[in-house]
């Protein structure tokens, strides 16, 4: 199985699980893609499923979910990019597993896009630079929520995550760009 590199690690533990999912079912048969793949073959919609339930139990995805739409009372796209951070899974697949699971409503990813949502945010956040070991995403899209709410200003931000503003606004522009709108409703 060979992984593209390029891609990020989020979209890579995905195809991996996805790949697995193909070998299982298809041990003795060597596969070989050229081109588009078929993703209404049985094989396909095999491995698609086994990935996700891998790496996206719908157990824990249920009660993670449960406990995001509490803790605000409605889902937002913060809190999609939150839990996609979590699994280590793309947005758009946390996205698809959420409908899957009937948590969201059919074609919420779709409806995401067409409003500008960047499907690669996380992968932004995860590959940028002005986040250490000590500030993680979470720490950042905790920190737009705070600033939305008005709990807390950016120069207490500032002196609390201890980086420059024009980093803490970049930061901030990458995980809070679509706002607090809610998913469900």
């Amino acid at each position: 199985m060979l992984l593209n590199s390029n891609h990020p690690r989020s979209r890579q533990n995905l195809t991996c699980a996805h790949e697995i999912g193909h070998w299982i079912s298809t041990r003795p048969n060597a596969e070989i893609l050229e081109g588009e793949n078929d993703t209404s073959s049985l094989e396909e919609r095999f491995a698609t499923a086994f990935s996700m339930s891998l790496l996206l139990p719908a157990m824990d995805v249920r009660a993670r979910f449960l406990e995001h739409v509490r803790a605000l009372g409605r889902f937002t796209p913060r809190q999609l990019l939150a839990m996609a951070n979590f699994y280590e899974v793309s947005a758009e697949g946390m996205c698809r597993r959420l409908e899957g699971l009937e948590l969201l409503p059919s074609g919420t990813f779709e409806s995401l896009k067409r409003r500008g949502f960047k499907p690669t945010k996380v992968e932004l956040v995860e590959r940028s630079h002005a986040i250490s070991r000590t500030n993680p995403t979470r720490v950042f899209m905790l920190a737009a929520e705070a600033l939305h709410r008005g709990l807390a200003s950016e120069s207490q931000l500032v002196d609390m995550l201890g980086i420059p503003r024009v980093q803490l606004r970049q930061q901030l522009d990458l995980v809070d760009a679509d706002g607090p709108e809610d998913l469900l409703g």
